[in-house]
């Protein structure tokens, strides 16, 4: 585990992530638990309302070239501009992780839902739908405004 932040972010051998790169770490394997780990290091990593050092370039990485990715990078350069309010890390320390579950896997795409909440407050799932590219895992966003889907009710989840 290595902690980033507010969040403990666990690394695997041979699983990975295997390669750090200005301020982020990518390259992981191409295996149920590298996209495991994938979209978990993205999710925490690639915070848009509270990016830190390495933000942009993970996304710039990780997310599918095309429209939503450019707003993305948009959004956390006006963030780290001051021109959209930044969410404080305090804020996000209390959130833990919960759970995941693989919803759908195969050697080229992955789908993978991480369940997370504030302890006796309240919790939800981010799923994020990843495609094999270049020898990692990528991000091909789950719509045409975010590239997590979410959902806060648990039991419909």
């Amino acid at each position: 585990m290595t902690q980033v932040r507010w969040a403990a972010l666990p690394i695997v051998d041979g699983a990975g992530p295997c390669t750090e790169r200005d301020g982020y770490r990518v390259g992981f394997a191409q295996t149920q638990t590298g996209a495991l780990l994938a979209t978990y290091h993205y999710v925490v990593h690639g915070n848009v309302d509270a990016p830190g050092k390495g933000t942009r370039a993970l996304l710039e990485y990780a997310l599918l070239d095309g429209p939503l990715k450019d707003e993305t990078l948009q959004h956390v350069e006006a963030v780290e501009n001051g021109a959209k309010v930044r969410t404080p890390d305090a804020d996000l320390a209390s959130i833990q992780f919960m759970g995941y579950r693989i919803v759908a896997f195969d050697d080229e795409s992955a789908v993978i839902e991480l369940r997370a909440g504030v302890p006796d407050q309240a919790a939800g799932s981010l799923s994020v739908k990843l495609v094999w590219k270049d020898g990692d895992w990528r991000i091909d966003p789950a719509s045409g405004s975010d590239w997590v889907s979410s959902c806060t009710d648990l039991d419909r989840c």
